[in-house]
């Protein structure tokens, strides 16, 4: 008697759910994920601005304005996204979209080079699609999305890199860099230092292909920065830069190791270091000397007069401090560190990046009633994602730990990951000095990223713990089964 068969579509369906292929896990990952965000944006789609920075963005897609230390280039992904629907909320909508393709890309990564268990890249893919830092600046008109998006495809551009070493896939990782760095310029040294060492993590690495991934790796990114450089410069009327206030911002960040003998200009010292208020207590003294009229950042702005020259002039000063006095260097690092770690002061931060009880200026609150739709009488409501966010203090201050502590990763992965690993690693300690060095303050933000990274490496790490686990299981029943078989009576 012959049993009915099963039909095609129970059978298909079953073989999906349980991602017998590699298509079918990932089909069902972005799924997943995308149900998340779905879900997560019906309940909070509540748009957010961050004074200052948000308006410069707005007025770069209403107006043209290019700003002088922050991107341009996310003004014009406004101009698409959000004045063009004549919406905000379209903009809530596509970075949550971007969001999701970036958690998406995790497990993607984890999948084809972290070689990781199905069951392990499913529960580290939700987590990230649930982490409060990416979820709430989804809703921010701000950079950090976007960002975040971009490093996920220049990081696995890097992991196909490390894996095949083909040098084709150099040119498309310094395409990503440059676009990458006109989002946030604070990605620079990690594109820097990966154009140099990435040759160095090619598989087979003979001395002729690496010098030749090298080269090329130079001669494109080289071409590329000066190419953003003078584009930038072009639209703001000045010679190339990235940036006309980063050396200015440098300085603020450096103040309270700057001495009268790091300013270059010795005619200028007494005009700009006599009198400078130096007993502001130091949690606010860096945010005092980088923002007050009468800080130090403001009087060099006004003794030279000249933003570009300024700016140049506070980069130098505050580059001669650091080499001058290295230990005061990692002392600021190490009080940033500690801010972090003191979970009063940190949730204090993190109600700043959320901006809760600011009232909007009148003609940003109009502009965004006219051309967005957008009506800000309850900017002061908190909502769900805000809680979620404010509950996150213990998983920044993890982030941090873990980027520091990152390199002993590279310990329990398999030889054939260990190349991944370190690139990873390499990527927690530039987001961490990030976070800890050129900075007024404490920014949690500024770990957006960063917990990206970080959630991939404790995926490899555990999926390695896992695989010795069993190894070590496997070889214990083995030698249990021999000896009660020896044991036996021939």
């Amino acid at each position: 008697m012959l049993l009915p068969r099963r039909s095609t579509f129970a059978t298909g369906a079953q073989e999906f759910f349980s991602g017998k292929t590699r298509t079918q896990q990932l089909l069902w990952l972005f799924l997943a994920v995308l149900a998340i965000k779905a879900i997560l944006f019906a309940i909070d789609h509540r748009p957010g601005l961050f004074l200052g920075d948000s308006q410069s963005y707005l007025y770069t897609a209403l107006a043209g304005y290019i700003p002088d230390d922050r991107s341009f280039v996310y003004g014009y992904f406004l101009r698409y996204v959000a004045l063009w629907p004549h919406s905000i909320f379209s903009m809530v909508a596509v970075q949550t979209a971007l969001s999701a393709v970036s958690t998406w890309l995790l497990g993607f990564c984890l999948l084809r080079y972290g070689k990781a268990r199905w069951s392990i890249v499913l529960v580290f893919t939700l987590l990230c699609a649930i982490e409060p830092l990416q979820l709430l600046y989804e809703r921010f008109m701000m950079t950090e999305t976007l960002a975040t998006f971009l490093f996920c495809i220049y990081f696995l551009l890097c992991a196909e890199f490390v894996r095949a070493g083909k040098i084709y896939v150099i040119g498309s990782i310094q395409i990503v860099a440059v676009c990458l760095i006109s989002i946030r310029i604070s990605f620079l040294p990690l594109i820097l230092i990966l154009t140099v060492v990435l040759p160095f993590l090619r598989p087979r690495p003979q001395w002729h292909r690496v010098l030749s991934a090298l080269v090329v790796a130079v001669v494109i990114s080289q071409c590329l920065l000066s190419g953003y450089r003078t584009w930038n410069g072009a639209l703001l009327k000045r010679e190339p830069a990235y940036l006309y206030r980063d050396g200015v911002l440098l300085l603020g960040a450096f103040s309270p190791i700057v001495k009268p003998e790091d300013y270059p200009i010795t005619s200028q010292r007494k005009a700009i270091f006599d009198g400078l208020k130096a007993d502001v207590p130091f949690p606010t003294y860096r945010v005092y000397q980088t923002w007050d009229d009468n800080g130090l950042c403001n009087r060099v702005m006004r003794e030279v007069k000249d933003v570009q020259a300024a700016n140049a002039i506070a980069q130098q000063t505050a580059i001669h401090a650091a080499i001058r006095d290295p230990w005061g260097v990692l002392e600021l690092a190490a009080h940033t560190f500690r801010e972090y770690m003191n979970t009063r002061r940190l949730r204090g931060f993190t109600y700043i990046d959320e901006l809760r009880n600011d009232p909007f200026p009148p003609d940003l609150t109009q502009t965004l009633h006219d051309r967005l739709g957008f009506e800000t009488t309850e900017n002061n409501t908190e909502t769900p994602v805000m809680r979620w966010h404010a509950h996150g203090l213990h998983w920044y201050q993890f982030i941090l730990w873990f980027c520091l502590l990152s390199p002993l990763a590279l310990l329990p992965v398999r030889r054939d990951l260990r190349r991944l690993t370190f690139l990873g690693v390499i990527c927690c300690w530039c987001f961490m000095i990030g976070a800890l060095l050129p900075v007024d303050h404490t920014i949690p933000r500024y770990l957006t990223t960063a917990a990206w990274i970080v959630l991939f490496l404790l995926a490899v790490i555990t999926n390695a713990g896992w695989s010795r686990f069993r190894e070590h299981r496997t070889k214990h029943e083995k030698g249990s089964k021999v000896s009660v078989a020896s044991a036996l009576p021939e």
